[in-house]
């Protein structure tokens, strides 16, 4: 009899150690759950504002002179991505999208600020991708803004590359009937007018 109640005391003891155990691991895990969501929350004001006062006043600066361009947020129903859609016209004759997208690391603690640029079809080679990461609480220390400002430069270089690339030209090139020479159609427009 004394053997099991032995037993029993020592079952009890790791009954209890278990039940404490677990009880730790619930208040750990509910405060890391709490600081996880503070951190999520200060993410998500800091990536709203960087959008709204460093990205898309860009964006929309760069858009003042094309004015075959379109703002829209992303497909998703979110403010953590601003895409500019560039429409083929004459003088730009390629499919165009220049965007920008901020989300946080897995840890909550830094913000990836994301470009990427497709020009279809692709005749030459540029930079479609890059990122800068930062942390959440420097934002604003003018980093950011000085990255976004060089990524927009760059790409009004290579877009207006495509403005007069040969091969791009080609597939929008009238032959003038008076003379029989090749001409772009929209310089052809424009010297007509």
């Amino acid at each position: 009899m004394e053997d099991l109640k032995e037993l029993e005391n020592e079952i009890r003891i790791k009954l209890a150690f278990a039940t404490d155990q677990r009880q730790v691991e619930q208040e750990s895990s509910a405060r890391k759950a709490e600081g996880d969501e503070q951190r999520r929350d200060a993410y998500q004001s800091a990536a709203r504002q960087l959008m709204g006062s460093v990205i898309r006043p860009r964006i929309e600066k760069v858009m003042d002179f094309f004015p075959n361009a379109l703002l829209s947020p992303a497909e998703a129903d979110t403010e953590s991505q601003w895409c500019c859609r560039f429409q083929k016209t004459p003088e730009f004759p390629a499919s165009t999208k220049l965007s920008f997208h901020v989300s946080p690391d897995t840890a909550i603690e830094n913000a990836i600020v994301t470009y990427d640029l497709e020009i279809l079809p692709i005749y030459f080679k540029f930079e479609g991708h890059d990122q800068v990461v930062a942390p959440i609480a420097c934002l604003f220390d003018g980093r950011i803004a000085a990255w976004v400002d060089a990524k927009l430069l760059g790409f009004v270089d290579v877009y207006l590359l495509s403005q007069t690339h040969d091969q791009y030209q080609k597939s929008y090139q009238d032959t003038e009937p008076a003379c029989g020479m090749r001409t772009g159609r929209g310089r052809a427009t424009l010297e007509s007018v």
